[in-house]
């Protein structure tokens, strides 16, 4: 038998160089693949698709599934039925007993215990589908079995729909669905062995209401959310989202910098007289006509409003960045040096849009009024129509901007 075949009851089975869309995609053993509502996931070099399993390949009719169904590639054309990797409980007692309907599913690995999560949507026996349980399983492998743990209600008393997990570099999960009773995009961290939610669920603001199928993406250290929009059956128009990026105090690069002291009041006399006595700069300016601030009164200079923002920020070189760049808020160099400085600017990266702040306007948020009408000024500005920045920078300048830890 010679190697990218497979033998089946009936014939043998060459395997497939290309994808023929409309037509049935077929496994190893001449099947229908039958993964829906799922996702794929690459492990130890190999895909696998990983969804619900139809039952006689029908939704409509049947309220139940299989099951969560298991496929593997290395090409992610040709996959391998490598069978269930978790199915309804016999027990009527389970929360996956008879007659629930499992879909959605996702998988995870977990560095810190070493297993791999599936969540999935639980739609329990007798509720139809008006609430959806956020439920859990473990393995050791990715290919299962997969021991059941629990299920939650995610942010409302009727569940979630639709969700993605997006894992950070540091091993965090976060859990991202639509919340069914008001069709919003909620967020929360999960735990650190990913069953439970550690914090509770909060919105993603300024996000179009019935955004389904969401997918978090980080490429040059930059965040993009997909979607897409729901229309029942037929066919939805994608959805793509730019997000505020505001960046902590200390993770702006000293070179870019991070060195440079911002302070309410200006210098004394000048630093070369000085030895470099903080601060180094002497004021801000912002640009008038920018909608950026329409809901944050200020002068076109620092007033008091500015104090805290201003004692919690650093100043970006922009020359670091690109020559012609504008600043929504410049800082003011002292003369004995004069660079380029700003605190607030917006590009285009790509075929988004930016706008990055070197302001810290999330710390101690309850307590500084300013903060939150000035970050809800700029969230506004930038699902606006008005939000349309004009100067193309590279995503890897942006990222070289930073520091990460």
């Amino acid at each position: 038998m010679s190697p990218g075949t497979y033998v089946t009851a009936d014939t043998t089975y060459k395997l497939s160089t290309f994808i023929l869309p409309g037509q049935p995609w077929l496994d190893n053993q001449r099947n229908v693949i039958n993964a829906h509502a799922g996702s794929s996931v690459f492990d130890n070099g190999a895909y696998y698709w990983i969804g619900f399993y139809k039952l006689n390949n029908n939704e409509s009719t049947e309220l139940t599934s299989g099951g969560i169904h298991c496929y593997r590639s290395t090409n992610r054309i040709n996959w391998d039925d490598m069978g269930f990797i978790l199915r309804p409980s016999t027990d009527t007692a389970s929360d996956i007993g008879p007659g629930t309907r499992i879909e959605r599913s996702k998988v995870v690995f977990n560095a810190s215990t070493g297993k791999y999560v599936v969540y999935f949507t639980i739609f329990t026996q007798g509720t139809g589908l008006t609430i959806g349980y956020t439920g859990t399983a473990i393995s050791n492998s990715i290919t299962g079995p997969y021991v059941y743990q629990e299920k939650f209600l995610a942010s409302s008393a009727a569940g979630i729909g639709d969700f993605a997990l997006h894992k950070e570099a540091n091993g965090d999960l976060y859990h991202i669905g639509v919340r069914r009773s008001d069709s919003v995009l909620v967020v929360a961290k999960m735990s650190t062995g990913y069953l439970t939610p550690a914090t509770t669920y909060t919105v993603c603001a300024n996000l179009q209401i019935s955004t389904e199928a969401p997918a978090i993406l980080l490429r040059n250290r930059i965040y993009h959310l997909l979607g897409s929009g729901s229309n029942g059956w037929e066919p939805t128009a994608h959805r793509y989202f730019t997000v505020l990026l505001t960046l902590k105090k200390g993770t702006l690069k000293k070179e870019m910098g991070a060195s440079l002291a911002i302070g309410f009041f200006s210098i004394f006399w000048n630093t070369a007289w000085t030895n470099g006595q903080a601060p180094h700069t002497l004021g801000i300016l912002y640009n008038l006509k920018t909608p950026a601030f329409d809901q944050f009164l200020t002068q076109y200079h620092s007033n008091y409003q500015w104090w805290y923002a201003m004692s919690h920020s650093n100043a970006i070189l922009l020359d670091s960045i690109a020559g012609r760049i504008q600043p929504i808020v410049r800082v003011i160099d002292d003369w004995y040096k004069a660079r380029r400085l700003g605190l607030l600017f917006e590009c285009k990266v790509g075929t988004g849009k930016l706008l990055v702040s070197d302001i810290n306007l999330l710390s101690d948020a309850e307590k500084r009024p300013e903060a939150k009408q000035f970050l809800y000024s700029l969230k506004n500005y930038i699902v606006s129509s008005k939000f349309n920045p004009t100067l193309d920078i590279n995503a890897t300048k942006i990222s070289n901007l930073y520091e990460y830890k």
